[in-house]
């Protein structure tokens, strides 16, 4: 639902301007979109960045760290995977990076494989002859996606991966591209927040499909505080009938970039769960679409083999809300266009039809 993946064989400048304006982005060789993410105990919005490099000028601070880094040469080209790439890549990992990371750049970039369908070019930085920092960056026809960057912990002060960003945009603008995508932010969880000071970034809202300027956004628009309000007077419709119902974290709803089955898994990050069966064979869930602004009632069943990948999710506290610890897979959904009063009053006549059957 606000995932999804897929893995093009050929992918055109065109295409991935037209997949980067829609809010996906490259992961190895596939391109996937998302709107939530799960970190530690909590899931988060993930909002989509661009910069117009049309009106960007640099600011002063990010001219204090060119003047800072020109004591060492850089170099764009188109990327190529080396063995000292590998090493830095390493070494970079060891340092930042904890749990399931990709276990080599070329897996990170390649998916092991030997063809590479983007069109992706390499900020390499050398102090003297040695390779201290690389970024990698996709190029469209209008639109360029960074994608990583590495650095030497040792240089750390001088905030490398930072500046190879800085780079990629000067670039941007020298070669006459119109957008840049650093990817995606997560608001009150801080990793990404450097995105944010590139310039004034734009955030794809997902309600109207719309680029808005990042500075206007309020909590109150995030995508996951829209869903749980949405979902919140639902559940207080359903109450008020005496319908029991409560409302899940939903950790597993991005399992499609990562499973290899084609099950039709549950794809909502938070839903309401209507409790009008005792057997646990069939769930009776509703969610929010914010696309179509519509509630989704959705019947799902259990997934009986539960992936040890996930492991991981189940061992979060999910302190602020109750959590579902077990893999769904909808076997019907049916969009609703009813209010939540409304739908309410339907439930409690299937609640009450079940009991007297």
């Amino acid at each position: 639902m606000f995932t999804e993946k897929r893995s093009p064989l050929v992918i055109s400048p065109v295409e991935l301007d037209t997949y980067l304006y829609d809010g996906w982005y490259r992961m190895g060789q596939s391109i996937f979109t998302c709107h939530f993410l799960t970190m530690g105990e909590r899931i988060y919005s993930a909002l989509w960045l661009r910069l117009d490099l049309t009106t960007h000028t640099f600011s002063k601070r990010q001219r204090k760290l060119f003047y800072k880094n020109q004591l060492f040469r850089y170099i764009i080209q188109p990327a190529h995977i080396t063995s000292t790439k590998e090493k830095l890549y390493q070494k970079y990992k060891a340092n930042n990076f904890k749990g399931n990371v990709s276990v080599s750049l070329k897996q990170y970039l390649q998916d092991m494989q030997g063809n590479n369908v983007y069109n992706t070019f390499e900020c390499a930085i050398y102090d003297k002859n040695r390779l201290i920092a690389i970024s990698f960056f996709d190029l469209g026809s209008t639109s360029m996606a960074s994608i990583m960057g590495i650095y030497d912990p040792t240089y750390a002060e001088n905030s490398l991966g930072y500046y190879t960003m800085l780079l990629e945009i000067q670039y941007g603008q020298e070669k006459g591209f119109q957008y840049y995508y650093p990817g995606y932010v997560t608001p009150g969880f801080s990793r990404f927040d450097y995105k944010i000071r590139i310039g004034k970034v734009e955030y794809l809202d997902i309600t109207d499909r719309t680029w808005k300027p990042y500075q206007a956004l309020s909590s109150e628009t995030l995508p996951i505080e829209a869903l749980k309000e949405k979902l919140d007077i639902l559940s207080e419709a359903l109450t008020t009938l005496s319908v029991k119902n409560e409302i899940y974290y939903y950790p597993f709803f991005d399992i499609t970039l990562t499973s290899y089955w084609n099950n039709n898994y549950l794809g909502y990050p938070i839903f309401l769960w209507c409790k009008i069966h005792s057997d646990y064979t069939t769930f009776i869930m509703f969610s929010y679409n914010l696309v179509t602004q519509n509630y989704v009632v959705l019947q799902c069943s259990l997934e009986h083999e539960f992936p040890p990948m996930l492991e991981p999710l189940c061992e979060a506290p999910y302190e602020d809300q109750a959590a579902f610890l077990e893999v769904l897979v909808v076997r019907s959904a049916v969009t609703l266009s009813a209010s939540p009063s409304h739908i309410a009053e339907v439930m409690m006549q299937w609640d009450t039809l079940k009991h007297n059957n």
